[in-house]
């Protein structure tokens, strides 16, 4: 049906930043971001094709049990960063870019770079560090995975202090040894959401991070968030799939719902900081829907609050 290309106005809609930020002026002449609108007949095989996988009983719900296949998977991350001589790319988890379709202000569309995905979450993710991260002295990533978001944010400020935290041992060799061969001011350390250890204590100027990373906990986010709720960094930041922010009135949103729920995904986090902002303990200072992510769901909206 003919290419098409996200526009800067379109990206500043989608995220919706409030703040002055700088959204490169190429980006509107960028075949990286362009794209085919489906036909209607190739829309229909796409929700055919997705309801069918909803099907199946090959999705993996995420949980505590999944500890050691996140442990295999930092693992061959780690030595695909090792063989790949300790090239920055090759932090980018897998999952990412993973499906030919994505989703956009609720269609799909065909992306024409297999890279369309990663893109537009990495010029999201560098200007909300741009806005919230500038100027605080440390943060820390729970959930970090291969450490590719703090790499991303060592790339804007590379005074700033950074810690990844990840339950996995895996993760935790791997943020080392991004550090010692990068010569980034970071450090790694274990953490559990579902068991926070209390005595690992934040600067209270810091910001803690996670991104697409709490969604594995499913509704066992409370310890957590309690442990935030003590912490009282200056700012929590979370990019995640949030189940509240679908409509199950609209039929992307409703197979998306459909396929949080089969994987177990974060769920309920919403409405418990909206009770805890009415009961005054926090101050909620972002919940957007950013319309953007796989085929299967939106996993980059993001939420910003501050513990009171």
């Amino acid at each position: 049906m003919g290419n098409e290309a996200l526009s800067r106005h379109e990206i500043s809609e989608a995220f919706g930043f409030e703040r002055d930020v700088d959204i490169p002026i190429f980006l509107d002449e960028d075949s990286r971001f362009s794209y085919e609108n489906l036909t209607s007949i190739e829309r229909d095989q796409v929700i055919l094709d997705v309801m069918k996988t909803l099907e199946t009983k090959n999705l993996q719900k995420t949980g505590e049990h999944r500890q050691t296949i996140w442990e295999l998977a930092w693992k061959a991350q780690g030595e695909k960063f090792s063989n790949q001589k300790f090239s920055r790319q090759s932090l980018i988890p897998d999952f990412i870019n993973a499906t030919p379709m994505v989703r956009f202000q609720q269609r799909y569309i065909r992306p024409n770079s297999s890279q369309f995905e990663y893109l537009l979450f990495d010029l999201f993710r560098s200007l909300l560090f741009q806005i919230y991260c500038r100027d605080v002295p440390v943060v820390y990533e729970f959930g970090c995975g291969s450490g590719f978001n703090l790499v991303a944010l060592s790339e804007q400020d590379s005074a700033i202090r950074m810690v990844g935290l990840d339950w996995a041992e895996q993760s935790v060799h791997l943020v080392q040894e991004i550090a010692r061969t990068q010569g980034l001011n970071l450090d790694g350390k274990q953490f559990n959401f579902y068991e926070p250890d209390y005595k690992f204590s934040l600067d209270r100027k810091g910001i803690a991070l996670t991104v697409c990373a709490l969604e594995q906990v499913g509704e066992q986010f409370k310890p957590f968030v309690e442990y935030l709720l003590q912490q009282k960094p200056k700012l929590c930041i979370h990019i995640e799939p949030i189940y509240e922010f679908y409509d199950p009135n609209n039929l992307l949103d409703y197979l998306a719902i459909q396929y949080h729920v089969k994987r177990n995904y974060l769920r309920g986090f919403w409405p418990c900081l909206l009770e805890l902002e009415k009961e005054g303990r926090i101050l909620i200072h972002k919940g957007k829907r950013l319309f953007f992510g796989s085929l299967f769901h939106e996993a980059y909206n993001y939420v910003i609050w501050e513990p009171l």
